[in-house]
């Protein structure tokens, strides 16, 4: 049973000097049918006493949970078990909606007629900076349909866009969650997601690019998170993609397979594609040493 027609799911680690503003813009949505739910990833700030404090007042209902640091990938899979929202929004602590946000993309969900609603994974709009500069492109057509894979590796779109995804269908894709490792890419779910969304070019959150966040130190993150790295593109080359994005993914498979110590040998034979690996294999190789020239003092 659903009791709410979004969650708004924000993970947050140390972050309760930016989660204000989170909470004034989701106390300044028009659509008021959501919850918020914030999985607190091991903070050691006030994020605690300040959500305490929130639930209070909010008006809307807010969940909290406290867990030991284990990454964003866990935390999601933690806020859809506690997800009461047909619908879930993956809102980051550093980013904001805009008022009409929650309304706009109900407005835009309800107009789709239900024979296609069935067959869609949810509504993916745009982000944009707080001058109004759109992150980093509109999308091809207004109203179009588009999987994750074909977002990424058909259109060759690149950059973060605001959506929600039907709760159920997400509950189907869990994040794997690897002993020892706090990181693992978003894509490696929505890559398994066939469903496509409806993308609108219509702005619905504003974006913030902190210097300590995931986006800014994402090469040096993969570097201490190797195992999981090296899943994400293992599953990646196997897409149906064109032969540049397959070098790309297939190189990055190798690069992580070295830093996680597994044998180039039997992560050829996990991957297949023996003529592709053997190309990829000194581009990865370099990209390998590189990292270790870079990142050798950041684990």
């Amino acid at each position: 049973m659903r009791s709410y027609t979004f969650t708004v799911f924000t993970p947050t680690y140390n972050r309760a000097h930016l989660l204000t503003e989170v909470f004034e813009s989701l106390k300044a949505q028009t659509f008021t049918d959501f919850e918020w739910v914030v999985v607190d990833d091991g903070s050691t700030d006030d994020t605690r006493a300040r959500v305490m404090e929130w639930q209070a007042s909010a008006g809307f209902p807010i969940v909290y949970v406290h867990q030991e640091n284990r990454g964003k990938h866990v935390a999601i899979n933690r806020g859809l078990s506690l997800a009461s929202g047909e619908f879930f929004l993956i809102h980051d602590s550093d980013d904001l909606l805009l008022p009409h946000t929650l309304k706009r993309f109900h407005e835009i969900w309800t107009d789709i007629p239900l024979a296609e609603r069935n067959s869609l994974g949810g509504v993916m709009g745009l982000c944009a900076y707080r001058d109004g500069s759109i992150v980093p492109q509109r999308f091809p057509r207004d109203a179009m349909d588009m999987s994750h894979r074909e977002y990424w590796f058909e259109m060759n779109m690149r950059g973060d866009k605001c959506y929600f995804v039907v709760t159920d269908l997400l509950r189907r894709y869990p994040f794997p969650e690897i002993p020892g490792e706090k990181f693992m890419a978003e894509a490696i779910v929505f890559n398994q997601i066939g469903e496509k969304f409806r993308c609108v070019n219509e702005v619905m959150r504003i974006v913030r690019y902190l210097p300590d966040g995931l986006t800014a130190k994402g090469r040096a993150i993969r570097y201490r998170n190797p195992r999981g790295a090296r899943l994400y593109y293992g599953e990646a080359v196997r897409l149906p993609t064109g032969i540049k994005p397959k070098l790309k993914n297939m190189a990055n498979f190798i690069r992580y397979s070295v830093h996680a110590g597994e044998s180039l040998y039997a992560s050829l034979a996990e991957v297949g594609l023996p003529l592709l690996f053997g190309i990829s294999l000194p581009i990865g190789l370099g990209l390998a040493w590189i990292d270790r020239l870079r990142y050798a003092d950041s684990r």
